[in-house]
């Protein structure tokens, strides 16, 4: 079983941090302004995948504890 959950991203995903990341680069800020606005982003995404990582786990959880029948379906 692996340390680490690897989240492979969209190829939408990358364009849109592209376009996203062009935008940025466009905007009158310092570098160190440039690194903070960024490095927000990149947590939130983070916690973001994080949070969605765990609700539909548990809701996976939830669904195999009411339907014995998909439990041996889900974790075999």
């Amino acid at each position: 079983m692996p340390d680490e959950i690897i989240i492979e991203r969209t190829k939408e995903f990358t364009e849109s941090a592209k376009s996203l990341s062009d935008f940025i680069s466009a905007l009158p800020l310092s570098a160190e302004q440039n690194d903070k606005l960024v490095h927000g982003m990149v947590e939130q995404v983070e916690l973001a995948e994080k949070a969605a990582f765990m609700q539909g786990f548990a809701i996976g959880v939830e669904y195999a504890k009411k339907d014995d029948d998909n439990t041996e379906n889900l974790f075999s």
